[in-house]
């Protein structure tokens, strides 16, 4: 009777621990569901918005299990340069998938602040909205020669305003001769321009690359044109371009391969 009673005592110890550890799982996953209602984090869908036109900002909230939150009001700010501090722009409510959004024209380019607030969460989180000044478009091509090639560029703004713009045209490394005795050549780069200007455009020692700095108004275009020489050399351009107010749209790059010169290729 004792060892019986002794093997009761083990298993009502054992059933009551067991009791009170799924009591606390409970107890426990009740405070998570609870908490679970608060945002954890938020993401800014929208990266990029146009200059003048109306555009959705749109963000998603989470919680701390990266489940979407509903109906949960947000505010929106967005940063104004001229006066250096945010102004609310209105509110909305998350849907069924977490996300608010909010119509915005945004009448200043460049990298715009947007911040939002969670309303009864205490949450914020600020992110940068990029606004184009101006969308240009490159397209580059080649001509192969006996005794070079012609590079040719036409740089065209879709606007909707003009901007400044820098390319660098860069040669592959092995686009030197040294060990050579034999002078390497290049014509003046030659420019065709229309509702544009050229501030500078410099082609720097051994032709190794073409700086070319200048402002395009919208629906303005440039075209570049660059003849050289060179010896059996494959040869890898790409127009590095630098305008940190505008968006590129296309810049393709050149592979090719070039023959033996004779003389400077001309570009008419």
């Amino acid at each position: 009777m004792f060892k019986i009673k002794i093997k009761n005592e083990y298993l009502f110890v054992l059933i009551v621990v067991l009791f009170l550890a799924i009591f606390s799982v409970n107890a426990v996953s009740a405070i998570d569901n609870v908490n679970d209602s608060n945002t954890n984090n938020l993401k800014f869908i929208t990266k990029e918005a146009k200059l003048n036109q109306n555009n959705q900002v749109k963000v998603q909230l989470f919680n701390s299990k990266g489940q979407t939150l509903e109906n949960k009001t947000i505010k929106f700010y967005v940063y104004n340069k001229k006066y250096k501090k945010y102004k609310h722009i209105g509110q909305n409510t998350t849907n069924f998938k977490g996300i608010a959004s909010l119509k915005f024209k945004f009448k200043e380019y460049g990298n715009i602040g947007v911040k939002t607030n969670v309303i009864g969460d205490n949450f914020e989180k600020s992110a940068k909205i990029f606004v184009p000044k101006a969308y240009l478009y490159i397209k580059n091509s080649y001509s192969k020669k006996v005794d070079g090639a012609v590079l040719y560029s036409t740089i065209y703004n879709k606007g909707p305003n003009k901007t400044n713009f820098k390319i660098y045209y860069k040669f592959s490394k092995d686009f030197n001769f040294p060990t050579i005795p034999v002078k390497y050549k290049y014509t003046k780069p030659k420019a065709s321009i229309k509702k544009s200007k050229i501030l500078k455009m410099v082609v720097y020692p051994k032709g190794k690359y073409l700086y070319v700095y200048g402002t395009i108004k919208a629906k303005g275009k440039i075209k570049i044109k660059w003849g050289f020489e060179s010896l059996n050399y494959r040869v890898s351009i790409k127009p590095v371009v630098k305008s940190s107010s505008t968006k590129i749209l296309g810049n393709n790059p050149l592979k090719f391969r070039i023959t033996y010169f004779t003389k400077v290729p001309d570009i008419g």
